[in-house]
């Protein structure tokens, strides 16, 4: 069969009027199509349109979808770098959706990702040319519902799927976590542009890429989306890993690396070793990852830093104590000052992120931890709304105070930052307003230096980022009016239905 995967074209900023929920988009390769397309590549003609990084138009991923003449079209509503904290809104995934019906009226169309996985119902209710949801990881389950199509048997009983029979939902039950992660093979990364990703934080000689070397976080915060991740942390041997970055190294020529793992060092003599292969593999790679501030010390960030390790994102949330405890964050503000001053000292960058709106905040609170932070003198401070996610702690609290009434994704997005705690749209939209500026403003000097609006590099990347930006407005524009409302009947597939 001819198989088509899609990583649909979402905005650079995703923003919210409402109460000024800003969300960046980063041009990162959804490597999760790409592990499923070599996966397959091997019994299907297989191919990847990333829509994202290629910032395609409805119609020209039209025309795109339709010159391959798919059997079967795999859209995701949200690659793997947004698998915890994915976009609300996923009408782009739609739109994609409806691409790939112009192009091929009788593909079989899957969709996967956060959205369908926590509400399959909303995802299949709002386009009928879904043929399948995927919940959870989705590897597995796309590869199994392939091989049914291709074999022309049964594919209404595959585990991990949900769709719509006779006007009903019908969800089968969950497929469990894949636990040995080396089944997975290395993504196929030819079949991506890889020139065109980058990281802002990360050098620009070479190429780019995302590599993930484990899955799942053993932590319970309230605000964490884990579905497609599960809690069990589970990890790829380092032999596959080192194996990976060779690939993409001496192929690709990459020379900077963003590893995905929800937490890098949590198990800090796998996170030793991997540093010690990188330091005798020789590889001239700048790096960066995520942990957290209570899984790093002296001697692992000196070692990194060997490595090659230019930045380390910690999820700080709040300099509040109570909040949190609450929250279920189990660090303190003296670890974090203390894990800040180490990564510093060991010449690697701190990139702080924190949350506003959970529940017990304000905004003098909201002051205290910009200035907790600032004085420990980051490289960046990022900040972001609480979202109720579904399936989170913090969902059931919104929930317990009667502020969720059908629990769409949609209305998610007006309850971010106003869960438990006396921000208005009104007052919170002025807040974010005033943290954007203030955050933007310490990282342009940072990275720019002082006089940054004289600085060439600022110059040039003010430039770039407003060309992306009158892309996506013009083709909001463009596309929007091609959604046309979903036929009343159900898509006929090519493929046999089984009762």
């Amino acid at each position: 069969m001819k198989v088509t995967l899609v990583n649909p074209n979402y905005p650079t900023f995703f923003h919210s009027k409402w109460n000024n929920l800003l969300m960046y988009n980063r041009p990162l390769q959804p490597i999760c199509l790409a592990t499923i397309a070599s996966m397959v590549r091997g019994k299907h003609e297989v191919g990847i349109i990333d829509a994202n990084v290629l910032k395609l138009s409805f119609d020209e991923l039209t025309k795109q979808i339709a010159s391959g003449r798919p059997d079967v079209v795999c859209v995701t509503s949200s690659p793997i770098d947004r698998w915890q904290c994915p976009f609300p809104d996923y009408s782009p995934a739609l739109e994609a959706v409806e691409s790939a019906h112009s192009a091929a009226p009788d593909a079989f169309i899957i969709m996967t990702g956060p959205h369908g996985t926590s509400r399959p119902e909303e995802v299949l209710r709002r386009t009928r040319y879904v043929d399948a949801v995927v919940r959870g990881e989705p590897e597995q389950t796309v590869v199994e519902v392939l091989d049914r199509l291709e074999s022309n048997a049964m594919w209404e009983d595959v585990a991990g799927i949900s769709f719509i029979r006779n006007e009903t939902l019908v969800s089968n039950p969950d497929r469990g976590y894949l636990e040995d992660l080396d089944k997975l093979p290395i993504p196929a990364y030819d079949l991506l542009p890889m020139k065109k990703y980058y990281y802002e934080f990360l050098e620009s000689r070479g190429a780019f890429s995302l590599m993930l070397t484990s899955r799942g976080c053993a932590y319970s915060c309230a605000f964490c989306y884990l579905p497609m991740y599960g809690h069990k942390f589970r990890a790829r041997s380092l032999d596959i890993v080192v194996q990976e970055m060779e690939l993409l190294y001496r192929t690709f020529r990459v020379r900077s690396i963003y590893f995905l793992d929800l937490n890098f060092t949590f198990d800090k003599d796998r996170a030793t070793q991997m540093c010690e292969r990188m330091i005798s593999a020789g590889y001239d790679i700048s790096w960066g990852c995520t942990t957290r501030v209570d899984a790093v010390d002296e001697r692992l960030l000196a070692l990194m830093k060997r490595a090659g390790c230019k930045v380390i994102s910690y999820g700080v949330e709040t300099s509040d104590s109570q909040i949190l405890k609450t929250m279920g964050k189990s660090v303190s503000p003296d670890t974090v000052r203390s894990a800040v001053e180490q990564t510093k000292n060991a010449g690697i960058q701190a990139d702080l992120n924190f949350l506003i709106g959970l529940p017990g905040d304000g905004p003098e609170k909201i002051e205290t931890s910009w200035r907790f932070y600032r004085d420990l003198d980051p490289y960046s401070i990022g900040s972001s709304l609480a979202l109720p996610y579904p399936e989170t702690r913090l969902y059931e609290i919104a929930k317990q105070m009667g502020m969720i009434r059908n629990g769409t994704w949609k209305e998610i997005v007006g309850l971010a930052g106003l869960v438990g705690n006396d921000y208005t749209p009104k007052s919170l939209k002025k807040l974010m307003t005033r943290q954007s500026i203030r955050a933007r403003s310490w990282y342009f000097q940072k990275e720019y230096g002082k006089y940054y609006l004289a600085n060439p590099r600022f110059v040039k990347w003010i430039l770039a980022t407003g060309k992306r930006l009158t892309i996506d407005i013009l083709q909001a524009r463009v596309s929007n009016p091609n959604m046309r409302k979903p036929e009343p009947t159900e898509k006929s597939a090519r493929v046999p239905v089984h009762q």
